[in-house]
């Protein structure tokens, strides 16, 4: 679902994924506000009645803090919609957020765009750990089974102090199952089992537990196997096929009463994951392919209840992350070359320790954390003639970031919030010497970043709410961008700049929002202005060089509502609308997507559930220069089911009809990319799932 206003549940609305945002003019922008509110009857009468239970989420202030307590939009993806999702990525299930959006680039390897800004402008978290890795060809999201988490909370825009360099879009925090601490012990379990027709495959996971007073134990297993998709009109999407495995241990310990710690392992391992679009700089015809891609993921938490005077509480955790990507790559469009071999190991070791403090009706939180990235890269070229060449398209490379935070809560009157918070980073990147080309000397480089933002809430009475944020967030270079060095069809060449300087957001947002009795409304408008924004620059006829270019501006608007109808039946919609330039270069930017939304019934009665779907996005006319246009679509998604209990047990069997009538509809934030991809047509998913 979305980010809902206070006192507003989570409710599970799921369905087939569709892309958001836009790039329209002023009056999409005014039509777009008008639909929403026909799709939010709440908005027009103020029902008095009982709010329903406030979400609550941990990611925006780095402990368990209502939706009241923070100004700027969080979005919720639960367990159940993960489940009504297709499995190949959690992109498809974020997809459900207004302002969130999937590109297209292959099924296993969707990556997700935030109002317009997606890759390294995006930081993604396991379970609060960071995962660095080039995003040219995205892995990140393919890294962790969607059936494996409990839950993901997404903050939209740099709405937080707590993390650093890359938070200017947002953050994607994904939440795994977790033990619990009982005074029963006892033996649980989940189960889950899914087979789809469209990439036709399977997918499973077993997750079995262990909780009792002081210690709880978890492992999981699961699988996943698809073969090519078919777009809508039985139209081929070849190379699209995936197939993974992952494995996950975890444990609490208690040490004491009131200190716990907490390990994990996760390994994912990734083969014949074909990306039907591959990057940009391939020919048509060029085929990508990741033969073997794999994660490991380590990390230890302790927590420390100090329920002293002011110090409440005190967090700790070291993790210890490695990717490692090796592709393939054929019909290269060379002359000399039959096959490309690149490889790249990504390894960041990080952690940080937190407190939380309360002191005179101020809730305060402050801490340090760390990270270091090193990737190294190598590349293989096998010549026609069957010789391999060997050289290295990125030198050996090192980023470090070591940064403080603050944030504060206070309440100074009961219907009033404000949270302000600052952060400070120091950055440091060095590489080391190539000796083939493209020749990098080795040199280090330095750089300040800083985040900081004020907002307030306000409660206005009868269900109503608004608030107001300002934030400025910064984006270092990765080390892709500072190093990079791809051969573009047509014997163009494009060069990664040690010396990016970092980029720097001004951000607002205001929202309203109304929860009270069958009725719910939200809706938030924004502007995000980059500075020193980071893209690729032609610099002759033959190179470009990635370059600070000036500034980026993005604005738009997301609304949501429900209504409850009838008794177990609800109507629900919301829409998306965003514009981007660079202002610059007076273009479109490239990762805004078209006005989209969706409108939508539920029933739910007893165990019995089901949902009708309508998922639409407007034309998409101002393409980025070397981008297509796409026309407008309209999709459908029927899903139904049943819950039932047997003994002790709980049991969900659910069908999933996605594409209800095999639309044939292309994703903009694909073609945005140079490339020419359709999306999924009719798919059908069996879902079962058991926990004990």
């Amino acid at each position: 679902m979305t980010r809902t206003p206070p006192s507003q549940s989570i409710r599970p609305v799921g369905g087939q994924i569709r892309p958001v945002p836009v790039r329209v003019g002023f009056s999409h922008l005014l039509s777009s506000l008008a639909l929403c509110a026909l799709m939010a009857p709440g908005t027009v009468a103020a029902a008095e009645g009982d709010p329903a239970v406030e979400t609550v989420t941990v990611t925006a202030r780095g402990r368990a803090a209502s939706l009241s307590e923070t100004p700027g939009s969080v979005g919720v993806v639960t367990g159940d919609e993960i489940t009504k999702a297709r499995k190949d990525s959690l992109a498809d299930a974020l997809a459900s957020i207004p302002g969130i959006a999937t590109s297209g680039d292959s099924p296993w390897g969707r990556d997700i765009s935030i109002r317009g800004l997606t890759g390294t402008s995006v930081v993604v978290l396991i379970d609060g750990k960071r995962i660095n890795t080039a995003t040219d060809l995205n892995a990140r999201l393919g890294l962790v089974n969607p059936m494996d988490v409990d839950r993901v909370e997404v903050l939209k825009g740099p709405i937080s102090a707590l993390y650093g360099s890359g938070a200017t879009g947002g953050v994607v925090n994904i939440i795994t199952r977790k033990g619990h601490f009982s005074d029963q012990p006892g033996l649980h379990g989940h189960e889950a089992v899914s087979g789809t027709t469209n990439g036709l495959g399977a997918d499973a996971l077993t997750s079995v537990r262990y909780d009792s007073k002081d210690v709880w134990i978890l492992g999981s297993g699961a699988f996943r196997g698809h073969d090519d998709v078919t777009g809508g009109g039985d139209a081929d999407i070849p190379n699209s096929r995936y197939k993974d495995a992952s494995f996950r241990l975890a444990s609490g310990v208690k040490l004491a009463p009131d200190a716990t710690l907490e390990l994990s392992a996760l390994r994912t391992q990734a083969g014949d994951v074909g990306i039907p679009g591959g990057p940009a700089s391939m020919p048509l015809n060029g085929k990508v392919v990741y033969p073997r891609t794999s994660n490991t993921l380590l990390g230890a938490d302790a927590t420390w209840d100090v329920g002293g005077r002011v110090l409440k509480e005190l967090t700790a955790n070291v993790y210890y992350d490695r990717i490692e990507r090796r592709v393939a790559v054929t019909n290269t469009g060379s002359p000399l070359y039959r096959e490309l071999l690149p490889s790249a190991d990504h390894t960041t070791i990080g952690g940080g320790m937190r407190s939380v403090l309360e002191a005179k009706g101020h809730s305060i939180v402050a801490g340090v954390d760390g990270w270091s990235w090193e990737m190294s890269s190598t590349r293989r070229k096998i010549r026609k003639t069957g010789v391999t060449d060997v050289d290295q398209p990125a030198p050996r490379a090192r980023q470090t970031s070591i940064g403080a935070y603050l944030e504060d809560t206070v309440s100074p009157a009961p219907a009033w919030t404000i949270n302000a918070g600052g952060r400070v980073d120091g950055l440091f990147t060095h590489n080391d010497a190539t000796a083939t080309a493209p020749l990098y000397r080795a040199q280090d480089h330095s750089d300040t970043g800083w985040n900081a933002h004020a907002g307030v809430t306000w409660a206005m009475g009868a269900g109503w709410s608004q608030s107001l944020l300002v934030g400025s967030g910064y984006r270092a270079a990765d080390i892709l961008e500072r190093f990079k060095y791809i051969a573009l069809p047509g014997g163009v060449t494009l060069w990664g700049d040690p010396g990016l300087k970092p980029e720097q957001t001004l951000f607002s947002e205001w929202g309203v929002g109304y929860a009270g009795t069958g009725r719910t409304a939200d809706l938030r408008l924004f502007v995000n202005r980059i500075d020193n924004y980071i893209t690729a620059r032609r610099v002759s006829p033959s190179r470009e060089v990635m370059a600070n270019i000036g500034e980026a501006l993005i604005y738009g608007v997301e609304a949501q509502g429900t209504w409850t109808i009838a008794g177990p039946v609800d109507l629900h919609g919301d829409v998306t609308a965003a514009d981007g330039r660079d202002e610059t270069a007076n273009q479109p930017l490239r990762f805004v997507a078209p006005v989209s939304g969706k409108v939508g019934i539920g029933y739910r009665d007893g165990g019995w559930f089901a949902l009708l779907d309508e998922h639409y996005a407007l034309a998409k006319e101002d393409a980025v220069d070397g981008a297509r246009a796409t026309s407008g679509y309209v999709t459908t998604s029927l899903s139904g089911g049943y819950t039932f209990h047997r003994g002790e047990t709980r049991h969900r069997i659910s069908l999933d009809l996605d594409n209800l009538f095999d639309t044939r509809y292309r994703n903009y934030l694909a073609n945005a990319r140079g490339v020419d991809l359709i999306e999924p047509g009719l798919t059908a998913t069996l879902n079962y799932t058991m926990d004990f």
